[in-house]
């Protein structure tokens, strides 16, 4: 019986965490590449179903770069971008999504 209470309980708790996640907003991050440090903001809103997202590179005077492909599950999420050819492959844990960033065959480390 107390494997029961237990295993309704986790799978409760589960559920409420799964669905309190969200990524609408900014989110934070820097990319490291040769050396340097790129910081890049990403911004995300939610319509109907449908998520859209735009970039921010302060440092390189881009600003609301466009996203196309953004797909969020609760807790995976991925975007590519429409220009440079990158895409963005991730986890939402909590406070943090913690993923890959893909551009001309490189796939680099980056967080928000």
């Amino acid at each position: 019986m107390k494997k029961l209470f237990f295993l309704t309980l986790i799978i409760t708790l589960s559920i409420q965490f799964n669905q309190a996640q969200s990524i609408e907003g900014s989110w934070k991050g820097e990319l490291a590449v040769m050396g340097q440090k790129i910081p890049l903001i990403v911004h995300f809103s939610e319509k109907e179903g449908e998520w859209s997202g735009k970039m921010d590179s302060p440092n390189q005077g881009a600003m609301g770069i466009a996203m196309r492909k953004v797909l969020f599950d609760g807790t995976m999420i991925s975007f590519e971008m429409s220009m440079g050819n990158a895409s963005y492959e991730g986890l939402l844990l909590g406070e943090q999504i913690k993923g890959n960033f893909s551009q001309s065959g490189m796939s680099i480390p980056l967080d928000f």
